[in-house]
């Protein structure tokens, strides 16, 4: 039985650029769930599932955002 692998975008390159939440699926390759970002410039990517997300929540990636509903940081290490 083969399974569908789904590439998850762990980087998060992009800064500051709003995504909406479509679909949450559960990855059996992980024992996760994810969800389907689409993404202002049209980029379409997986994430893993933020805890309390749901479908149709915004959502960004960046320094420093603030903390209101759903929101994703990239951590700079020194």
């Amino acid at each position: 039985h083969k399974r569908l692998y789904r590439k998850i975008d762990f980087r998060r390159n992009e800064k500051d650029i709003y995504g909406r939440i479509v679909t949450i699926e559960y990855n059996p390759n992980r024992n996760a769930y994810i969800c389907l970002i689409h993404y202002g410039d049209g980029e379409k990517r997986y994430i893993l599932h933020p805890r309390g997300a749901i479908i149709g929540d915004t959502i960004v990636s960046g320094f420093f955002q603030n903390i209101k509903s759903v929101k994703t940081f990239i951590i700079k290490l020194k």
